[in-house]
């Protein structure tokens, strides 16, 4: 199936996911600027920050299993339904402790919608694939979140309307997924995907996604509390935002299309390098302008990262190993997500806010690269043929998955030879 045809086949997932994050892009800046408004103490609100990626854990434990036993559409349209009913409730119930509940919900929820579609793409894809059409996948997400954020400013975080829109937008989400004729992906029997099962399999299944995460988060999270302590203005802290993310969607194509060309991990360690280029333009000026640009370069080298991770370690998983895989990544990655954040604002009260900023970013950058470069040399990258051998997607149907005798026995036959290796 070429790229294209692939691409259409998901266009309603893709368009599902577009209007769900439009929602959380306009719901995470609203209660943000609804909780200064409502003179929450930095503490608090960091409280209700974090509340989210505990929710992602949560989601990470439970939505796999309900994948498996449900369908993917069937578990899209219940949380999608979850989190239209959490943003109106987080209107009436202006309290603290609600708003926590509720980013926990919504970190559920959300979550759960990104374990369907992260592993719905990964099921029908292959190795000579999989790079690009996660990467289309990505570059869907971080530019609905950047479009979403400019939405708060059609009324004032104080009236219902961005409430009513928010929640308006994840209602509309269910609605190309159920009324198209698009059917769930066939997915042979999941088999079980323990850390220590992914471990076995890949050690960077581990590695990785919490890294990834920790690099994520603390940039998307982090950014705006070093440019509003750094002095920026609200329009430059504006700029930076985006800049960030614009950095993120231009990088993930081209990132994409070299990760299935090469090994990953080198891509990986490209990648990284070109965050590490605009921190060091971030410390040596003090022109906004030019801050605002070296953001655009650490966007373009940090978030590209979470769907090579992703592609790297699914090129050594089966089909039936993705989605119960999926919630074991996202553990991980909610895992560094409450990390991150976390540690590096720890780091900026103790070095000051550039400093500690920079130092926490450039050692998570460094550590991500060496171990790269060590598992180089320990183990060569995963071929297209490892997967393509028993990965069969048709035309008929957005995914049809073909065992053969004959195909199995090639599966277990390079399991065979991957173990011989990593115990030599």
């Amino acid at each position: 199936m070429s790229m294209l045809r692939l691409i259409i086949s998901v266009w309603p997932l893709l368009l599902g996911i577009l209007l769900m994050l439009l929602s959380h892009g306009l719901f995470s800046v609203l209660l943000t600027l609804r909780a200064s408004i409502e003179e929450y103490s930095s503490s608090t609100i960091g409280i209700i920050i974090l509340a989210y990626p505990l929710g992602m854990v949560i989601a990470a434990l439970r939505v796999p299993k309900l994948v498996s036993n449900v369908g993917h559409i069937r578990v899209f349209a219940a949380l999608a339904s979850i989190a239209s009913s959490a943003t109106l409730v987080a209107f009436f119930f202006v309290d603290p402790i609600w708003w926590t509940f509720l980013r926990l919900v919504l970190g559920f929820a959300n979550t759960g919608l990104y374990i369907v579609g992260d592993s719905w793409l990964n099921t029908i894809s292959t190795n000579s694939t999989r790079g690009k059409l996660l990467s289309v996948y990505m570059v869907v997400q971080y530019a609905a979140l950047m479009i979403g954020s400019f939405l708060i400013n059609l009324d004032s975080p104080e009236a219902f309307t961005l409430f009513a829109l928010s929640s308006l937008l994840l209602s509309f989400a269910l609605l190309p997924l159920l009324l198209t004729r698009i059917e769930n992906p066939q997915l042979p029997e999941s088999e079980n995907m323990s850390l220590r099962a992914l471990w076995k399999i890949s050690p960077s299944g581990i590695i990785l996604p919490f890294f990834v995460g920790t690099l994520c988060f603390t940039i998307i999270t982090m950014a705006t509390v070093f440019a509003s302590k750094s002095g920026f203005t609200t329009f430059e802290v504006s700029l930076i935002n985006v800049f960030l993310v614009l950095g993120g969607v231009l990088g993930q194509y081209p990132i994409g299309w070299l990760s299935d060309r090469m090994d990953r991990r080198i891509v990986i360690m490209m990648s990284a390098s070109i965050a590490l280029v605009g921190l060091f333009f971030v410390n040596v000026t003090s022109d906004p302008y030019y801050i605002i640009a070296a953001f655009f370069l650490i966007g373009a080298g940090i978030l590209p990262t979470y769907s090579l991770a992703i592609a790297h370690i699914n090129d050594r998983l089966t089909p039936g190993q993705m989605v119960t895989a999926s919630g074991t990544l996202y553990l991980l990655n909610g895992a560094g997500g409450v990390f991150g954040p976390y540690v590096s604002g720890t780091a900026m009260d103790f070095f000051g806010v550039s400093q500690g900023f920079t130092i926490f970013l450039v050692t998570v950058l460094g550590f991500l690269i060496a171990y790269n470069i060590k598992r180089v040399f320990v183990r060569e990258a995963a071929t297209q043929e490892s997967s393509d051998a028993f990965i069969s997607p048709l035309p008929a149907t957005p995914v049809t998955i073909i065992y053969t005798e004959e195909e199995i026995e090639t599966h277990e036959s390079i399991e065979e030879q991957e173990s011989e290796e990593e115990k030599a």
